[in-house]
């Protein structure tokens, strides 16, 4: 008989390089204000500064599904959307910074891992959300795609809210707040 909860301890590596996750509809909307996502900056900074590789993101609710690299989130998507929106911030400053490999690097291996069963898969999806996954994770416009311009459309106030942590997030990596 399977265990019903297991315990596992991850590096964010390790997390997002070995999953895709899958943000199910009946999870509430993106909600961080900036004392949020401010204060995430503000612990990885500290971390890096003391050199803490060990940084504890919190606890992280993951459920399996039949297919063994998509997990749905139960809890800490907020901290999981942030971590990509963050990654996607600092693959676009390698990329502006004339650094395209390493932005590169870290499109495939954390926002569009080739690892996964599915390849047309990115490392995280939220349901009914073409905008979060497209526009700011890939970069890539919607376009000539009423489907996911009505569901853009119905998700104005959750999107506003991620391309405003992605828009804190790029000023504090252009800021080098992250060193």
């Amino acid at each position: 008989m399977d265990k019903p909860f297991e315990l596992q301890s991850f590096t964010v590596e390790q997390l997002l390089g070995q999953h895709n996750f899958r943000i199910p509809s009946f999870q509430r909307d993106f909600s961080w204000k900036e004392s949020n996502y401010q204060d995430l900056v503000d612990d990885l900074y500290n971390a890096m500064k003391k050199q803490d590789f060990n940084y504890f993101l919190g606890n992280i609710l993951l459920i399996s599904s039949d297919n063994k690299k998509m997990v749905h989130i139960t809890d800490g998507q907020q901290r999981i959307t942030s971590i990509y929106l963050l990654l996607a911030g600092i693959r676009t400053q390698f990329i502006e910074s004339g650094k395209p490999g390493l932005g590169n690097v870290i499109k495939d291996h954390f926002l569009y891992p080739s690892n996964m069963e599915d390849e047309k898969n990115i490392g995280i999806s939220a349901v009914g959300n073409e905008f979060f996954m497209r526009e700011l994770l890939l970069e890539e416009t919607i376009v000539d795609d009423k489907e996911s311009e009505r569901a853009v459309d119905n998700r104005k106030e959750e999107n506003e809210k991620l391309k405003l942590a992605l828009s804190y997030f790029r000023k504090a990596i252009s800021q080098e707040k992250m060193g």
